[in-house]
């Protein structure tokens, strides 16, 4: 279920179901558009400070009640084309804007 955050910087969260029936609360990063189909790229709040911490792809969509549905992608060249538009878009956007000059290396 998406919900709001009140962590600054955080607009949107997500709890995961995982296999071991445990739950991991996730910061959408990205709902995106590729191949006609939607994608949502969401990364667990515990890797948010960590640069290289994981990046979670799944197909993304609403039911007929409007609530938002994370859908596992099967499909390897789905899933690789999902990656790819998500990696596009990583390559668009400037993470230094709001890193001071003399921090950027």
């Amino acid at each position: 279920m998406a919900k709001k955050n009140d962590d600054p910087g955080i607009d949107l969260t997500v709890s995961i179901e995982l296999d071991d029936g445990s739950t991991m609360e996730c910061a959408v990063l990205l709902i995106y558009t590729t191949g006609g189909k939607e994608y949502i790229a969401v990364q667990p709040m515990e890797d948010l400070s960590d640069p290289e911490g994981r990046v979670f792809i799944y197909g993304y969509g609403v039911d007929k009640d409007g609530i938002p549905q994370l859908i596992n992608i099967e499909d390897d060249d789905e899933f690789d084309a999902a990656i790819d538009a998500f990696d596009e878009h990583l390559d668009e956007v400037d993470f230094f804007d709001n890193v001071p000059e003399d921090m950027q290396s």
